[in-house]
C-alpha cells in the first residue's frame, strides 16, 4: 500500500499492484476500506492505462461492488471522490458493442445504488452521453 501511494511510483507499478489486489480479492477484502481511495483515484485518472471503460476499470469497479466498498460516514473528500468516479464512468461508458455498453451501465448503476446518499450526478455528462449518436450500437 505504501509503495502504491508514493507519487513517484510509475503507473505500470500501480497497475501491477491493483491487478494483484483484484486477482486476490478474497485475501484483500478485510483491507477494502484502505483500498477504496486508491482504487477510486485510479478510476478517475485521465491516463489509466487504457481507453474508455476498459476491462481493468470494469474489474476494479466490480471489485468495489463485490466488497460493498462504501466508507462509513464518508468525509466530504470521499463524497467528492465517489461523485468523480460516477461522473467519469458515465462519461466513458459508451461503447459500439451494445452488450459491453449494457454491462458498463450495470456497473455504474450498482455503484450508484451503493453510493446514492453521497453522490451528485452531473446532468451535463449524461446529456452529452445521450447526444452521442455516431452509429447504431452493434449487438
Amino acid at each position: 500500500m505504501s509503495e502504491y501511494q508514493k507519487e513517484e511510483t510509475h503507473l505500470n507499478v500501480k497497475i501491477f499492484i491493483l491487478k494483484m489486489v483484484s486477482n486476490n480479492a478474497k485475501m484483500f477484502e478485510p483491507y477494502s476500506k484502505y483500498w477504496f481511495e486508491p482504487i477510486c483515484q485510479y478510476v478517475i485518472l485521465k491516463d489509466n492505462g487504457g481507453k474508455g471503460f476498459h476491462y481493468f476499470l470494469r474489474d476494479l469497479c466490480t471489485l468495489l461492488i463485490s466488497w460493498n466498498c462504501t466508507p462509513k460516514n464518508p468525509s466530504d473528500d470521499e463524497k467528492k471522490l465517489m461523485t468523480k468516479v460516477i461522473n467519469t464512468l458515465i462519461r466513458i461508458s459508451t461503447d459500439e458493442v451494445k452488450l459491453i455498453f449494457k454491462q458498463n451501465i450495470k456497473i455504474i448503476s450498482s455503484l450508484m445504488q451503493m453510493w446514492k446518499s453521497w453522490i451528485a450526478v452531473d446532468k451535463w455528462v449524461i446529456t452529452k452521453m445521450l447526444m452521442l449518436s455516431d452509429t447504431e450500437p452493434k449487438s
